[in-house]
């Protein structure tokens, strides 16, 4: 029911961004604010216009009666509360453009498709941290998130953490010799989570490399040398005074990046930054940081982040 609206929702809405504005994006961004509808509490949804590139494994699109809009639009996003842009799941959700879609190693992992499981790849779409494996006995291991504590196998820290080498590497942002062996839990079961990690039984390992995922899947068409390393987005804002079930939402050319003081968007722009280069956001200089802001104030206002009042 929760695809199903966010599908509707998205046919309804940006056909007509697309009417009222020149755009040329990657992603269009609905951020929907609507703490008075219960049933759109899913956190966020990315829904696909394009099968992506080669090399990524078998993507099909949820949208693609919007390919015709543009040869640009890569997807919609769709996030149901005003902190899921600047806190999560933002990023996560921007990997499912890439990841994981995989076939055969990494994409046979029920009920966790889409999402990495029970290994360490530790990144946006799941998986523990590498190096905190740890075995307890009779067939039982605790392994730490990225963020240490436990982690999720389907997600971790929302926007707090980078990509992942083999997230990085599906977006076209690294190449294949830089992603390491991936160590992958055969059959396993969650005993507990605690501030320690996440204890969980297995029947055993069997070690993943990026050889096996490109014999599965081909190689990404471009691994890092000549990926697409900026990604453009329009955002869209829909407030509960202006939101009916009909989706007769008006769209106005005046459209504001959210309500939030320019310290937090400093920090968002510095998280979309580190994310992509690895880094931590704390680690990047004030350059860069400036940078960042200036980038992404520009691609959700049209106008330079000094610009913008």
């Amino acid at each position: 029911m929760q695809n199903e609206r966010a599908v509707a929702l998205a046919t309804n809405v940006v056909p007509r961004l697309y009417e009222e504005f020149a755009l040329e994006v990657d992603v269009v961004v609905i951020l929907v604010d609507l703490p008075s509808n219960p049933d759109l509490q899913v956190r966020g949804a990315m829904l696909t216009v394009t099968a992506g590139p080669p090399g990524i494994g078998t993507l099909t699109p949820s949208l693609p009666q919007l390919a015709g809009l543009s040869s640009r639009l890569k997807g919609v996003l769709i996030l149901y509360h005003y902190q899921g842009l600047s806190g999560g799941p933002f990023l996560h959700e921007f990997a499912h453009l890439f990841a994981n879609h995989l076939g055969g190693p990494l994409g046979d992992n029920a009920p966790y498709q889409t999402h990495w499981g029970f290994n360490d790849v530790g990144g946006q779409l799941g998986g523990w941290a590498k190096g905190t494996l740890v075995e307890l006995g009779d067939g039982a291991y605790r392994a730490e998130g990225p963020n240490g504590g436990r982690f999720n196998p389907i997600a971790n820290g929302g926007n707090s953490i980078p990509y992942a080498p083999l997230e990085l590497y599906l977006m076209g942002l690294l190449p294949a010799p830089d992603v390491p062996p991936i160590l992958q839990a055969l059959d396993p079961v969650v005993i507990q989570h605690s501030d320690e990690g996440t204890e969980f039984t297995a029947s055993g390992f069997r070690t993943v490399t990026i050889d096996d995922i490109i014999r599965d899947n081909g190689p990404r068409d471009s691994d890092g040398a000549a990926g697409q390393t900026a990604f453009s987005a329009a955002c869209l804002v829909i407030r509960d005074s202006v939101w009916d079930d009909a989706f007769n939402i008006p769209i106005g050319a005046q459209v504001f990046f959210m309500e939030a003081p320019d310290q937090e968007i400093q920090q968002l722009s510095a998280e979309w930054a580190a994310a992509l280069t690895g880094n931590d956001a704390s680690d990047l200089s004030e350059e860069v940081k400036t940078a960042a802001l200036d980038d992404f104030v520009q691609a959700i206002h049209g106008m330079p982040a000094n610009a913008v009042k």
